[in-house]
């Protein structure tokens, strides 16, 4: 399953070795300032680069207290929440974003992420099915899919969706696992092996688990 993505707008001008600066100078202006929304967001995404989550956790709640309906805040909180493993937490970060920006797919992809984080898998499937309703052409969401499907019993289901992906990108590794581990759970070793011969030459690693799995 793929990986929550960095917060948004963090600033690449700033060496790392500036942060510190950086983040007491944002410090001096919320002084002065409390009710900028700016310089809390700047700061969560401050605290993001240098790992602080639980820092940037705060800055994004301050501006969410300020302007509920900031939606870059609330999706950098469910990503901040997402890196420290608190996913109930990033979840209900991701709803208020959702409540506010119905039509982005970034916020049901990771609500996706976070419910399989949770084992749940019917949850997870219908967020990604929402990213893919608004965004058809989002492969990434088409292949956790399928990985939900798969880890629900669905592996017929999830094959045809594994086979999705691979009519837009042939070369996908990860797909050509996943059909073989969706066959082998319907006794259908003929077809893991297809796989198996596949991934050898895309991805030598991969092949090695997969034979693991298929030798089980």
């Amino acid at each position: 399953m793929l990986l929550f993505p960095a917060a948004l707008f963090a600033d690449p001008q700033i060496n790392l070795s500036e942060h510190d600066k950086y983040i007491e100078r944002l410090k001096e202006e919320i002084k002065k300032h409390p009710e900028n929304t700016g310089a809390y967001y700047s700061l969560g995404v401050a605290y993001d680069d240098t790992g602080r989550y639980e820092e940037a956790i705060e800055a994004y709640k301050n501006v969410i207290r300020i302007n509920p309906r900031d939606v870059y805040s609330s999706y950098n909180l469910g990503v901040a929440y997402g890196k420290l493993g608190r996913y109930r937490e990033a979840i209900e970060a991701y709803k208020n974003e959702i409540n506010n920006n119905p039509k982005g797919p970034d916020a049901y992809y990771n609500m996706g992420i976070a419910y399989g984080k949770l084992k749940m898998h019917k949850e997870a499937a219908e967020a990604y099915e929402q990213a893919i309703k608004i965004d058809p052409l989002d492969t990434d969401a088409l292949l956790n899919l399928g990985i939900a499907y798969g880890e629900s019993g669905m592996h017929e289901k999830a094959i045809e969706l594994f086979n999705k992906v691979l009519a837009r990108t042939p070369d996908a590794a990860s797909a050509h696992y996943n059909i073989a581990i969706s066959s082998l759970q319907l006794k259908d070793r003929e077809s893991a092996l297809r796989e198996y011969e596949i991934l050898k030459s895309l991805d030598p690693q991969i092949a090695a688990n997969l034979l693991a799995e298929i030798n089980n």
